[in-house]
């Protein structure tokens, strides 16, 4: 008997639940609770976004957007899907879902607004605060943990040895960088072949230095930020960990150097004409050694020597340099 009045209860919930969601109409008056962009589902709240959208039962309505209104001329429902038309002839695309309307601001899925009736349903819909999307946008990787460490206003040392692929080359480069002054020496062995020279930038112009010889080319003069802001980015090197370390796509691998194992975080590359890159950590949670791989170039081997702020500062002098 009580098997019975459960079961009965049950299905008298499930009826009720269901007539609720039939009986929930398209027109209403909407309020926007939620925005998905960039794969995160965000409170409206901490996107400073806020509106209203009313859709009138004889197919007008209007719409709110923070402090800026404006006339929905026509909207149009076949099954879920919403066509809604505003007065400056503009039309977006939209979903009706248990009174929650999900309106395609831009028509291709870039930003998703979603707006919900007074009595609509909200539990299966998580939006983040603004302090959880932070923390979600936030890297875990060690890449971003070293990255924080390194100051290049207040001075850079990096010296590293690169195998390349493509050329079949060998590279050895002793980097310093601070206060917006950059000497990167390279030398290069190519078959029995070696030579020096020196990338320098300083005061907004590069340079190619002939350290042997002492004498040097102006190649460029810039004021371009995204230069003088960290010169650093001149590095190939320093670059990769610049731009990977903002990244969350980390994946977790151990591989193997001369025996050793490392931990490695590997970064696929987002498009076809990228490199995929892999940073190689020993024990203590040093970074040893980094691994580009190229889809034209080939592989790119970096064997770190030394990161820290040894810098000689007197390589900054150039005033020796015969300069064309």
């Amino acid at each position: 008997m009580k098997t019975r009045i459960l079961v009965l209860l049950l299905t008298l919930a499930l009826c009720l639940s269901c007539a609720q969601a039939e009986t929930l109409p398209a027109a209403g008056e909407y309020t926007l609770f939620a925005v998905e962009t960039e794969g995160f589902l965000v409170q409206s709240d901490t996107m400073e976004l806020a509106s209203v959208l009313r859709l009138d039962a004889g197919g007008t309505g209007y719409m709110t957007f923070n402090d800026d209104g404006m006339d929905i001329t026509q909207w149009s429902a076949e099954g879920a899907a919403l066509t809604i038309t505003m007065a400056d002839g503009g039309s977006a695309g939209a979903t009706l879902d248990q009174g929650v309307l999900a309106l395609d601001l831009y028509g291709n899925g870039a930003m998703i607004l979603y707006f919900a009736l007074p009595q609509a349903d909200l539990s299966a819909y998580h939006p983040l605060s603004l302090e959880e999307l932070m923390a979600a946008l936030t890297p875990s990787s060690r890449l971003y943990a070293l990255y924080g460490t390194l100051d290049t206003a207040a001075g850079l040392h990096m010296r590293y040895d690169v195998d390349l692929e493509y050329m079949n080359a060998h590279q050895s480069y002793d980097v310093h960088t601070k206060g917006g002054v950059y000497y990167s020496h390279r030398t290069s062995r190519v078959a029995s072949l070696e030579g020096g020279s020196v990338t320098f930038f300083k005061d907004g112009a590069a340079y190619n230095l002939d350290p042997e010889k002492h004498t040097g080319v102006l190649v460029t003069t810039t004021s371009s930020s995204a230069i003088t802001d960290n010169v650093m980015r001149m590095d190939r090197f320093y670059a990769a960990i610049s731009a990977n370390a903002q990244r969350t796509d980390v994946q977790q691998e151990t591989r193997e150097v001369d025996g050793a194992a490392y931990a490695v975080e590997f970064f696929p590359a987002q498009t076809e004409y990228e490199s995929d890159a892999a940073f190689y950590f020993d024990e203590a949670g040093s970074l040893r050694y980094y691994q580009e791989i190229n889809p034209t170039l080939g592989e790119s081997f970096y064997t770190l020597l030394a990161l820290d702020g040894a810098v000689d500062e007197s390589l900054f002098d150039i005033s020796g340099y015969a300069i064309q």
